[in-house]
């Protein structure tokens, strides 16, 4: 039995056969202590302080039978057991035999007798079972390890979603291994980041958790890439306890993570008891994080893979909706320079139709009989003029007057007038910015762009609803402006008009600024409103975006370029005087015959000399052949060959201190710049009254001369 003395137990109430046992183990050469028990009391007192080597009891004791001290699982049993009795029973002996025992002995004296090389032999047979049992429960244990591993690697490398494998981590970890606390962080630059987190430290570590690579097991762990497996925290100087008002962890197991030999993060378990990780723990989740590294890695790539393409998405959808803006752009560009031009030459005709009606008026009388034929004529042509000033609007080419104010005091002082016009079943509501910037623009166009917005709006709620007019000072940064066609970056004013109206389909909204485009009946509408605002915002340097679903109202959005000059200026408002005269010479320079014929009856009534020409060449003849003789150039801005800006340079050598007013029922880019009449230039738009016209000529000719460069 080898060297070591054996240590055996013998149960035996019967005195003769303990001395026969005794006797025997003492003439036997191999070492052994033999500890003598009478009762399973006995018994069961000695093997709570010792271990046997072999227990060797009688059956039938006089406080039961010896098969009790087997254990209720066989395979558990610490020591083996052989059962002794004086009387041979198979069944006996076959139900000691399943319930555990090594052996079943029938006493004699030679059994007795060779009881100490029986004993020798079970030790052997128990250690050769023992071995085999331990060997087949690692093999279990590595089964069951392998199996563990391959099902949670196989349900983490199914995730896509880098966040859910952090959490499908530790969530199936925890469930696992029955762990107290397991979290995942990753490497960012110097620190580790915590990722998820479950278990007792959860509500105590914010998600947003943050920890240097210098601090603690897991940044010991990430800067070397080596696990650490520390079963009492409080004897390894690296532990850090993230939660110093609450000392939870008593033990630390914290393996790398790694993707081609490099660490990207860490697997934290923490325990609150000492010597929670086994050397098998250990070994399965060093296999395991290797997968969890590779899944981590893959969803990694998925998720780069996937942001690639999404945003390679959105740069083609935002391609696409630039080219459709761009497209419409083109289209409303095209549109308006035919409307421009229509209005242009109606303009003329206007011009000499409502002039003439006015000269007409003048020389009758309210008894005449021509005289309401008259007044008709000129609410008739009043009317068309407002109309085309819509078409011009649009078209950006009409003359405004611009000029530096705030939105607020333009939307205050319309306060009334905008609830009058959208009715009492209509709740008005100004969400305005105290510290609104001030913008340029010309006042009066931009309140028609508040009126044409609220009748918009009005007219999509019948049945009542809400009206907002807000405004808000923005910043346009440079995505703001990749994604709008046309928007500049920088400071801005931002006046949006939101109603609660039916709201509208995406092929209406698409065509809602085009001029003459309408949803409402036959007669409702000219199409024009919506126009009008598209084209005074664009020509105030801005610009309109507009969105709606059906049944959500609509919203229309206008960005406004903050003034240079943040003062507002004051309305100068002259009182109204009777119509002046004078006796200077004019050089009429205008293509059309009406307006020209006009301008000629108006002026010559009221006393001035006039020099008429009917093109460039003719008014370039007569401005040399009268040197220092004409006082005013009255020119229209766009004619052939040459236009009136050119014309006035051309006769400014012969004709030093003449000084000039513009006429046209447009401004085209090309004669005054960004379509904005700049500061110091005389301009009457057609069609003018004849009021208007004496009173302009006089109030220029009364101006101190022009500076000469």
């Amino acid at each position: 039995m080898g060297n070591q003395p054996r240590h055996l137990l013998l149960v035996e109430d019967n005195p003769a056969h303990q001395m026969l046992v005794q006797r025997a183990f003492e003439n036997h050469p191999a070492p052994v202590t033999l500890a003598v028990a009478r009762t399973l009391a006995e018994a069961r007192q000695y093997i709570e302080t010792t271990t046997p080597d072999l227990i060797i009891a009688e059956l039938r004791l006089p406080d039961g039978d010896s098969i009790t001290l087997l254990p209720s699982e066989p395979e558990l049993s610490p020591f083996p057991v052989v059962i002794l009795t004086s009387q041979g029973d198979e069944l006996i002996a076959v139900e000691t035999m399943k319930r555990g025992a090594l052996d079943y002995l029938v006493k004699s004296e030679r059994v007795l007798a060779d009881l100490p090389i029986i004993a020798s032999r079970l030790i052997r047979e128990w250690k050769h079972l023992t071995e085999r049992d331990r060997a087949q429960a690692q093999l279990r244990q590595n089964v069951a390890r392998l199996t563990l591993v391959n099902q949670i690697s196989t349900e983490i490398g199914a995730t896509l979603n880098l966040q859910d494998v952090f959490e499908k981590t530790t969530r199936l970890i925890q469930t696992a291994f029955d762990y107290h606390h397991v979290a995942v962080l990753m490497i960012s630059g110097q620190n580790l980041v915590l990722k998820a987190i479950v278990g007792y430290l959860e509500q105590d570590v914010p998600s947003d958790y943050t920890v240097s690579l210098s601090t603690g097991i897991c940044g010991w762990v990430a800067s070397h890439g080596e696990k650490i497996v520390a079963n009492d925290v409080s004897a390894d100087p690296r532990y850090y306890n993230p939660v110093p008002h609450k000392n939870l962890t008593a033990a630390e197991l914290c393996l790398p993570l790694k993707v081609g030999g490099k660490t990207i993060g860490v697997l934290d378990i923490e325990s609150p008891h000492r010597n929670t990780f086994s050397q098998n723990d250990s070994l399965t989740l060093e296999i395991l994080t290797d997968r969890i590294a590779a899944a981590i890695e893959n969803a990694r790539l998925y998720q780069a893979v996937a942001q690639e393409l999404e945003e390679r998405k959105q740069a083609e959808a935002a391609k696409a909706r630039l080219e459709d803006q761009l497209r419409q752009a083109q289209k409303m560009e095209t549109i308006g320079t035919l409307t421009a031009g229509i209005a242009h030459d109606f303009n003329n005709l206007l011009t000499a139709i409502n002039g003439f009606a006015e000269v007409m008026k003048m020389k009758s009388a309210p008894g005449d009989p021509n005289w309401k034929a008259i007044n008709m004529i000129l609410d008739s042509g009043n009317r068309a003029a407002n109309l085309v000033q819509q078409l011009l609007a649009f078209s950006r080419k009409q003359i405004i007057q611009p000029q530096v104010i705030n939105l607020n005091t333009v939307v205050e002082t319309m306060n009334s007038m905008l609830r009058r016009i959208i009715g009492e079943n209509i709740h008005l509501e100004l969400d305005l910015d105290p510290d609104l910037w001030n913008v340029k623009v010309d006042k009066a166009q931009m309140e028609q762009v508040i009126v044409n917005l609220a009748v918009n709006s009005r007219d999509a709620m019948p049945g009542g609803g809400r009206l907002v007019v807000k405004t808000r000072n923005t910043v346009l940064d440079q995505t703001f402006v990749d994604n709008h066609l046309g928007a500049e970056p920088g400071p801005h004013v931002c006046l949006t008009v939101t109603d609660t109206g039916h709201g509208m389909e995406p092929e209406i909204l698409a065509h809602i600024f085009e001029p003459f485009y309408t949803t409402k009946e036959m007669g409702s509408g000219t199409g024009l409103g919506l126009a009008t605002v598209f084209g005074i915002i664009k020509q105030s340097h801005g610009n309109i975006w507009a969105s709606s679903q059906p049944g959500q109202g609509a919203t229309f959005e206008i960005y406004l370029p903050v003034a240079e000059s943040n003062a507002a200026t004051t309305p100068n408002h002259t009182p109204e005087t009777s119509l002046p005269t004078g006796t200077e010479t004019i050089l009429i320079a205008e293509d059309d015959e009406g307006v020209r014929d006009l301008a000629c009856s108006i002026l010559k009534r009221y006393g001035y000399r006039l020099l008429v020409a009917n093109d460039v060449h003719h008014a370039l003849t007569l401005g040399r052949t009268h040197p220092a003789g004409i006082h005013l150039l009255l020119t229209d801005v766009i004619m052939p060959d040459m236009n009136g800006k050119e014309l006035a340079d051309a006769l400014r050598p012969e004709q030093p201190q003449m000084k000039v007013i513009y006429m046209s029922g447009y401004i085209n880019t090309d004669v005054v710049k960004n379509e904005i009449l700049p500061d110091g230039t005389n301009f009457i738009p057609k069609p003018f009254s004849y009021k208007n016209l004496l009173k302009q000529v006089r109030q220029i000719l009364d101006a101190p001369p022009p500076f000469q460069h």
